[in-house]
Protein backbone atom coordinates (compact mmCIF):
# COMPACT_ATOMS: atom_id res chain seq x y z
CA UNK A 1 0.00 0.00 0.00
CA UNK A 2 2.65 2.50 1.14
CA UNK A 3 4.80 1.68 -2.09
CA UNK A 4 1.78 3.12 -3.91
CA UNK A 5 1.13 5.80 -1.97
CA UNK A 6 4.57 6.84 -2.59
CA UNK A 7 3.72 7.62 -6.52
CA UNK A 8 0.24 8.75 -7.05
CA UNK A 9 -4.69 12.16 -7.12
CA UNK A 10 -6.98 14.52 -9.26
CA UNK A 11 -8.44 17.05 -6.71
CA UNK A 12 -11.21 19.54 -7.64
CA UNK A 13 -10.62 23.44 -7.45
CA UNK A 14 -12.01 25.64 -4.50
CA UNK A 15 -13.50 29.08 -5.83
CA UNK A 16 -11.13 31.51 -6.21
CA UNK A 17 -13.83 34.16 -4.72
CA UNK A 18 -14.62 31.98 -1.54
CA UNK A 19 -10.43 31.63 -0.59
CA UNK A 20 -10.24 35.13 -0.91
CA UNK A 21 -13.47 36.02 1.49
CA UNK A 22 -12.00 34.34 4.30
CA UNK A 23 -8.48 35.50 3.63
CA UNK A 24 -9.53 39.06 3.89
CA UNK A 25 -11.19 38.23 7.20
CA UNK A 26 -8.14 37.90 9.35
CA UNK A 27 -4.55 39.12 9.50
CA UNK A 28 -1.80 36.94 8.66
CA UNK A 29 -1.47 33.85 10.82
CA UNK A 30 1.25 32.57 12.78
CA UNK A 31 3.31 29.47 12.47
CA UNK A 32 3.09 30.02 7.99
CA UNK A 33 6.14 32.07 8.24
CA UNK A 34 7.24 30.66 5.11
CA UNK A 35 4.76 32.11 2.80
CA UNK A 36 3.78 35.54 2.08
CA UNK A 37 0.72 36.71 3.70
CA UNK A 38 -1.58 36.58 1.66
CA UNK A 39 -0.28 32.83 0.91
CA UNK A 40 0.02 32.12 4.36
CA UNK A 41 -3.60 33.19 5.16
CA UNK A 42 -5.08 31.01 2.33
CA UNK A 43 -3.30 28.40 3.13
CA UNK A 44 -4.59 28.41 7.06
CA UNK A 45 -7.87 28.43 5.85
CA UNK A 46 -7.41 25.23 3.28
CA UNK A 47 -5.84 23.93 6.35
CA UNK A 48 -8.94 24.00 8.35
CA UNK A 49 -11.41 23.01 5.74
CA UNK A 50 -9.10 20.14 5.17
CA UNK A 51 -8.57 18.99 9.26
CA UNK A 52 -12.35 19.64 9.71
CA UNK A 53 -13.46 17.38 6.21
CA UNK A 54 -10.07 14.59 7.36
CA UNK A 55 -11.88 14.73 10.58
CA UNK A 56 -15.60 14.39 9.45
CA UNK A 57 -14.02 10.82 7.18
CA UNK A 58 -13.06 9.09 10.27
CA UNK A 59 -15.04 5.63 10.51
CA UNK A 60 -16.74 5.10 13.73
CA UNK A 61 -14.09 2.15 14.51
CA UNK A 62 -11.44 5.13 14.16
CA UNK A 63 -10.01 4.06 11.21
CA UNK A 64 -9.75 5.97 8.00
CA UNK A 65 -10.17 4.08 4.81
CA UNK A 66 -9.78 0.76 6.86
CA UNK A 67 -6.08 0.64 6.39
CA UNK A 68 -2.55 1.38 8.28
CA UNK A 69 -0.95 3.86 6.21
CA UNK A 70 -4.14 5.75 5.21
CA UNK A 71 -4.71 5.87 9.07
CA UNK A 72 -1.49 6.71 9.80
CA UNK A 73 -1.01 9.76 7.41
CA UNK A 74 -4.61 11.12 8.59
CA UNK A 75 -3.46 10.96 11.95
CA UNK A 76 0.10 12.78 11.01
CA UNK A 77 -1.52 15.49 9.11
CA UNK A 78 -3.70 16.58 12.10
CA UNK A 79 -1.36 16.41 14.67
CA UNK A 80 1.02 18.39 12.65
CA UNK A 81 -1.61 21.01 12.20
CA UNK A 82 0.45 24.56 12.63
CA UNK A 83 -0.71 26.96 15.01
CA UNK A 84 -2.51 29.33 12.74
CA UNK A 85 -5.36 26.31 12.49
CA UNK A 86 -7.37 25.07 15.76
CA UNK A 87 -5.89 21.57 16.56
CA UNK A 88 -7.70 18.49 15.55
CA UNK A 89 -10.55 16.68 18.48
CA UNK A 90 -8.23 15.19 20.95
CA UNK A 91 -11.10 12.34 20.76
CA UNK A 92 -10.65 11.66 16.98
CA UNK A 93 -7.25 11.60 17.71
CA UNK A 94 -7.25 8.64 20.51
CA UNK A 95 -9.96 6.65 18.12
CA UNK A 96 -7.33 6.72 15.31
CA UNK A 97 -4.49 5.98 17.66
CA UNK A 98 -6.40 2.47 19.47
CA UNK A 99 -7.54 1.37 16.28
CA UNK A 100 -3.58 1.86 14.80
CA UNK A 101 -2.72 -0.11 17.50
CA UNK A 102 -4.58 -2.98 17.64
CA UNK A 103 -3.99 -3.26 14.32
CA UNK A 104 -0.72 -3.32 14.32
CA UNK A 105 0.13 -5.74 17.05
CA UNK A 106 -2.14 -8.31 14.76
CA UNK A 107 -0.28 -11.11 13.30
CA UNK A 108 2.36 -10.02 11.30
CA UNK A 109 0.98 -11.86 8.28
CA UNK A 110 -1.94 -9.92 8.13
CA UNK A 111 -0.41 -6.47 7.42
CA UNK A 112 2.04 -5.83 4.88
CA UNK A 113 5.75 -4.27 5.56
CA UNK A 114 5.29 -1.05 3.98
CA UNK A 115 1.72 -0.46 6.01
CA UNK A 116 3.47 -1.34 9.22
CA UNK A 117 6.18 0.71 9.02
CA UNK A 118 3.58 4.00 7.89
CA UNK A 119 1.33 3.32 10.81
CA UNK A 120 4.34 3.14 13.55
CA UNK A 121 4.72 6.72 11.99
CA UNK A 122 0.94 7.65 13.45
CA UNK A 123 1.82 6.06 17.10
CA UNK A 124 5.52 7.28 16.72
CA UNK A 125 4.73 10.83 16.18
CA UNK A 126 1.33 10.77 18.84
CA UNK A 127 4.31 9.66 21.54
CA UNK A 128 1.84 8.04 23.94
CA UNK A 129 3.22 5.37 26.49
CA UNK A 130 0.41 2.72 25.74
CA UNK A 131 2.01 2.20 22.13
CA UNK A 132 4.91 1.58 23.64
CA UNK A 133 4.78 -2.15 22.63
CA UNK A 134 3.19 -2.23 19.33
CA UNK A 135 6.18 0.23 18.24
CA UNK A 136 8.81 -2.33 19.68
CA UNK A 137 7.09 -5.14 17.91
CA UNK A 138 6.86 -3.11 14.26
CA UNK A 139 10.33 -2.18 14.66
CA UNK A 140 11.65 -5.67 15.34
CA UNK A 141 10.04 -7.25 12.38
CA UNK A 142 11.01 -4.11 10.19
CA UNK A 143 14.86 -4.93 11.56
CA UNK A 144 14.06 -8.74 11.05
CA UNK A 145 12.74 -7.69 7.15
CA UNK A 146 15.66 -6.61 5.85
CA UNK A 147 17.53 -8.21 3.19
CA UNK A 148 20.77 -9.95 3.53
CA UNK A 149 23.23 -12.10 1.96
CA UNK A 150 25.72 -10.99 -0.75
CA UNK A 151 22.90 -10.02 -3.44
CA UNK A 152 22.14 -6.73 -5.11
CA UNK A 153 19.43 -6.42 -2.67
CA UNK A 154 21.08 -7.18 -0.08
CA UNK A 155 20.19 -4.27 2.67
CA UNK A 156 17.23 -2.95 0.92
CA UNK A 157 13.39 -3.47 2.19
CA UNK A 158 10.70 -5.27 -0.11
CA UNK A 159 7.22 -5.30 0.17
CA UNK A 160 6.70 -9.21 0.82
CA UNK A 161 9.27 -11.91 1.12
CA UNK A 162 10.49 -13.16 -2.34
CA UNK A 163 10.18 -9.93 -3.53
CA UNK A 164 13.12 -7.61 -4.76
CA UNK A 165 14.24 -4.81 -2.69
CA UNK A 166 12.63 -1.71 -3.48
CA UNK A 167 14.14 2.30 -2.83
CA UNK A 168 10.58 3.27 -2.05
CA UNK A 169 9.78 0.94 0.53
CA UNK A 170 13.11 1.04 1.72
CA UNK A 171 13.07 4.59 2.79
CA UNK A 172 9.46 3.54 4.56
CA UNK A 173 11.17 1.19 6.33
CA UNK A 174 14.11 3.74 7.35
CA UNK A 175 11.73 6.45 8.36
CA UNK A 176 10.38 4.68 10.92
CA UNK A 177 13.28 3.27 12.02
CA UNK A 178 15.07 6.40 12.39
CA UNK A 179 11.93 7.98 14.00
CA UNK A 180 11.61 5.31 16.59
CA UNK A 181 15.29 4.90 17.63
CA UNK A 182 15.10 6.22 20.80
CA UNK A 183 12.99 2.90 21.31
CA UNK A 184 16.82 1.13 20.98
CA UNK A 185 18.59 0.37 24.18
CA UNK A 186 21.52 2.77 24.79
CA UNK A 187 24.50 2.79 23.67
CA UNK A 188 23.97 -0.17 21.82
CA UNK A 189 21.12 0.61 19.02
CA UNK A 190 20.51 -2.36 16.73
CA UNK A 191 19.34 -0.34 13.95
CA UNK A 192 23.27 0.97 13.17
CA UNK A 193 23.74 -1.87 10.93
CA UNK A 194 20.80 -1.64 9.07
CA UNK A 195 21.03 1.93 7.96
CA UNK A 196 24.77 1.12 7.17
CA UNK A 197 23.49 -2.50 4.84
CA UNK A 198 20.91 -0.01 3.53
CA UNK A 199 22.76 2.68 2.51
CA UNK A 200 24.75 0.50 0.41
CA UNK A 201 21.79 -1.04 -1.13
CA UNK A 202 21.22 2.27 -2.10
CA UNK A 203 24.26 3.22 -3.98
CA UNK A 204 24.18 0.05 -5.55
CA UNK A 205 20.70 0.74 -6.84
CA UNK A 206 21.66 4.50 -8.25
CA UNK A 207 24.97 2.83 -9.45
CA UNK A 208 22.87 0.55 -11.37
CA UNK A 209 20.81 2.78 -12.93
CA UNK A 210 18.08 3.18 -11.15
CA UNK A 211 15.87 6.47 -11.11
CA UNK A 212 17.15 9.52 -8.91
CA UNK A 213 13.59 10.21 -7.25
CA UNK A 214 12.57 11.72 -4.00
CA UNK A 215 12.48 8.55 -2.17
CA UNK A 216 16.05 8.00 -3.13
CA UNK A 217 16.94 11.02 -1.61
CA UNK A 218 14.80 10.47 1.09
CA UNK A 219 15.99 6.75 1.83
CA UNK A 220 19.88 8.24 1.39
CA UNK A 221 19.08 10.93 3.88
CA UNK A 222 17.36 8.37 6.31
CA UNK A 223 20.15 5.93 5.95
CA UNK A 224 22.39 8.41 7.57
CA UNK A 225 23.93 9.48 4.19
CA UNK A 226 26.93 12.02 4.80
CA UNK A 227 25.22 15.61 3.25
CA UNK A 228 28.86 15.57 0.77
CA UNK A 229 28.33 12.43 -0.33
CA UNK A 230 28.38 11.82 -4.50
CA UNK A 231 25.34 10.01 -4.71
CA UNK A 232 22.93 11.93 -2.59
CA UNK A 233 23.93 14.93 -5.03
CA UNK A 234 23.19 13.26 -7.87
CA UNK A 235 20.02 12.04 -6.43
CA UNK A 236 19.65 15.42 -4.79
CA UNK A 237 19.71 17.21 -8.27
CA UNK A 238 16.45 15.49 -9.49
CA UNK A 239 14.53 16.71 -6.93
CA UNK A 240 13.88 20.38 -9.27
CA UNK A 241 12.36 18.14 -12.03
CA UNK A 242 10.67 15.43 -9.56
CA UNK A 243 8.59 18.84 -8.23
CA UNK A 244 7.82 19.64 -11.39
CA UNK A 245 6.93 16.18 -12.69
CA UNK A 246 4.81 15.66 -9.42
CA UNK A 247 2.48 18.15 -9.66
CA UNK A 248 -1.10 16.75 -9.92
CA UNK A 249 -2.43 16.56 -13.43
CA UNK A 250 -5.61 15.03 -14.29
CA UNK A 251 -4.67 11.62 -12.98
CA UNK A 252 -3.19 13.18 -9.65
CA UNK A 253 0.02 12.73 -8.09
CA UNK A 254 -0.46 13.91 -4.40
CA UNK A 255 1.82 11.00 -2.83
CA UNK A 256 4.42 11.80 -4.99
CA UNK A 257 3.86 15.52 -4.42
CA UNK A 258 4.08 14.63 -0.60
CA UNK A 259 7.50 12.59 -1.23
CA UNK A 260 9.16 15.63 -2.85
CA UNK A 261 7.97 18.09 0.01
CA UNK A 262 9.81 15.95 2.25
CA UNK A 263 12.91 15.63 0.47
CA UNK A 264 13.19 19.38 -0.10
CA UNK A 265 12.17 20.34 3.72
CA UNK A 266 14.61 17.35 4.81
CA UNK A 267 17.52 18.89 2.65
CA UNK A 268 16.97 22.38 3.26
CA UNK A 269 16.78 21.85 7.52
CA UNK A 270 19.69 19.23 7.53
CA UNK A 271 22.41 19.97 5.00
CA UNK A 272 24.01 23.90 5.42
CA UNK A 273 23.55 25.30 2.21
CA UNK A 274 20.61 22.93 0.91
CA UNK A 275 18.00 25.77 0.42
CA UNK A 276 20.34 27.30 -2.40
CA UNK A 277 20.19 23.98 -4.41
CA UNK A 278 16.79 23.79 -4.64
CA UNK A 279 14.15 26.37 -5.86
CA UNK A 280 13.61 29.94 -4.50
CA UNK A 281 9.81 29.88 -4.55
CA UNK A 282 9.23 26.06 -3.77
CA UNK A 283 7.06 26.40 -0.90
CA UNK A 284 5.14 28.99 -2.41
CA UNK A 285 4.54 26.70 -5.53
CA UNK A 286 3.51 23.57 -3.92
CA UNK A 287 1.00 25.87 -2.06
CA UNK A 288 -0.78 27.43 -4.65
CA UNK A 289 -0.72 24.08 -5.99
CA UNK A 290 -2.67 22.75 -3.57
CA UNK A 291 -4.71 25.32 -3.00
CA UNK A 292 -6.26 25.20 -6.11
CA UNK A 293 -6.72 21.38 -6.22
CA UNK A 294 -8.85 21.80 -2.70
CA UNK A 295 -12.65 20.80 -3.47
CA UNK A 296 -15.14 23.47 -2.19
CA UNK A 297 -15.88 20.83 1.07
CA UNK A 298 -12.59 20.84 2.10
CA UNK A 299 -11.06 17.45 0.90
CA UNK A 300 -8.85 16.68 -1.70
CA UNK A 301 -10.04 13.92 -4.39
CA UNK A 302 -7.72 11.51 -6.71
CA UNK A 303 -8.36 9.22 -9.53
CA UNK A 304 -9.03 5.83 -9.33
CA UNK A 305 -6.12 4.33 -11.24
CA UNK A 306 -3.42 6.81 -9.41
CA UNK A 307 -4.98 5.01 -6.19
CA UNK A 308 -6.01 7.95 -4.70
CA UNK A 309 -10.01 7.59 -5.66
CA UNK A 310 -10.42 8.01 -1.74
CA UNK A 311 -11.11 11.18 -0.36
CA UNK A 312 -9.29 9.79 3.03
CA UNK A 313 -5.99 9.42 1.62
CA UNK A 314 -6.52 12.26 -0.98
CA UNK A 315 -6.88 14.44 1.66
CA UNK A 316 -4.49 13.16 3.97
CA UNK A 317 -1.33 13.15 1.54
CA UNK A 318 -2.40 16.96 0.60
CA UNK A 319 -2.91 18.38 4.31
CA UNK A 320 0.89 16.95 4.98
CA UNK A 321 2.38 18.24 1.74
CA UNK A 322 0.87 21.87 2.57
CA UNK A 323 1.98 21.63 6.26
CA UNK A 324 5.33 21.11 5.15
CA UNK A 325 5.51 23.56 2.55
CA UNK A 326 4.06 26.22 5.02
CA UNK A 327 7.04 25.28 7.68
Amino acid sequence: MLKRLLALGLALAVPAGARAAESAAAPPPPGLSALDDSLALESAAALRRGAARLAALQAADGAWAGQPAVTALALVALLNLPPAVPPADPAVVARGLDWLRHRLLAPAGDIRLEEAAAGALGLARANRPEDRAALLAVRARLLAAQVTGEGADAGGFASAPGRPADPAVTAAVLETLLLTGSLDPVPEHPADLAFLAARRYLHRYQAAGGAATAQLVLGLMYARTAAADPALLEALAALPAALEESRPPAAGQYAALLATVKACGVWERSVPGGTARLPADWRATVARLLLERQDADGAWRGSPGAGEDRPELATALALAALELAAR
